[in-house]
């Protein structure tokens, strides 16, 4: 169950950083060399490289305590994170297909890892 928590956590903080660099990206220009440094460096995007070093080092963890195909499918709920995260912070839609889709990929992750 532990496993399975920090699995969850490094998800969350995975689509956490999704979302800080989508921030750091909204309605900004890759025309230039400076504009790209300028993106690369902002907070937003600074940050959610620091949370996907978080979340690699956490990863690394769980895999060496369980088998890859035990605890993989848990990844998956990042969509569910992202849509919720989004309409959140980005007024993002989410359409009824979107939730029938994470509904089906919260089904398939529990028949996944349930054993």
């Amino acid at each position: 169950m532990k496993y399975i928590l920090l699995t969850l956590l490094c998800t969350l903080i995975l689509s956490v950083g999704q979302i800080l660099w989508k921030k750091g990206v909204y309605e900004k220009n890759f025309d230039t060399v400076g504009q790209v440094v300028q993106i690369l460096f902002s907070v937003p995007v600074m940050i959610g490289i620091f949370l996907y070093g978080m979340a690699t080092l956490i990863w690394l963890y769980v895999l060496s305590k369980n088998d890859i195909s035990s605890v993989y499918p848990l990844f998956a709920l990042s969509y569910f994170f992202v849509m919720i995260l989004s309409a959140v912070f980005f007024n993002e839609r989410v359409h009824s297909s979107n939730i029938f889709g994470v509904l089906i990929i919260i089904v398939g992750v529990y028949i996944c890892t349930r054993s």
